[in-house]
């Protein structure tokens, strides 16, 4: 028997099990809107199925189950023909017919019917995925750690050593930068003085060549 046709021998997938699912769905919506911001545990899922149990599992619809699938009172043509073959769609339509009928044997005889509309599209319905996320609290930001702060003692000789030894060191790069800046002072001061210099020898020989040119 092929696997897709199995369902159309068992009564609970005939009547039971869809009657149960769309009870399921309908508690968990109900339980999220009396409930904002809470999450969903195992204590309110277990709940939640019982209710839901209750109102698929009833008498009536289990009898509507074994009449559906030709079980009791037994009826070898409860069952049509194109379910035993391929994946196949009947093209007759009144074995169509006959299928829907016991499928939707359990909608009837239910003691609190579900109202559906025929004009219902296959988006609206419930699935698994969309009760899930229904049912999935908000995220949540997280929040940064602090970084681990470390108490120390100040007056301590570690801590006075380590103290020390970072002054040294700040002593001693500031000494490096201070003799850097003397010894570039230095080389500009000298550097402008030999300027000075070289301008004062030019001025004197321009003075010196223009008496000689006045001397007859």
């Amino acid at each position: 028997m092929p696997s897709h046709t199995s369902h159309y021998l068992q009564p609970l997938d005939v009547a039971v099990f869809k009657g149960l699912k769309t009870y399921f769905y309908q508690a968990c919506r109900l339980w999220i809107r009396r409930n904002p911001g809470r999450r969903l545990t195992r204590i309110q899922f277990g709940t939640l199925l019982n209710d839901a149990r209750g109102k698929a599992a009833t008498c009536a619809n289990v009898i509507s189950a074994f009449r559906a699938t030709g079980v009791y009172p037994l009826n070898p043509g409860a069952i049509p023909e194109f379910a035993f073959g391929g994946n196949t769609e009947p093209t007759n339509e009144s074995c169509q017919n006959d299928h829907n009928e016991s499928a939707g044997a359990t909608v009837a005889e239910v003691s609190d019917p579900v109202p559906s509309t025929s004009t219902q599209s296959s988006s609206n319905k419930p699935t698994p995925t969309r009760v899930l996320n229904e049912l999935l609290p908000n995220k949540i930001s997280e929040v940064r750690k602090r970084a681990k702060q470390i108490s120390i003692l100040f007056t301590s000789k570690d801590h006075i050593e380590k103290r020390k030894i970072k002054e040294k060191e700040k002593t001693a790069t500031e000494n490096k930068c201070k003799k850097r800046r003397i010894v570039k002072q230095k080389e500009k001061s000298d550097k402008t003085k030999t300027e000075k210099t070289v301008r004062k020898r030019k001025a004197i020989r321009r003075v010196s060549d223009s008496s000689c040119e006045e001397i007859p």
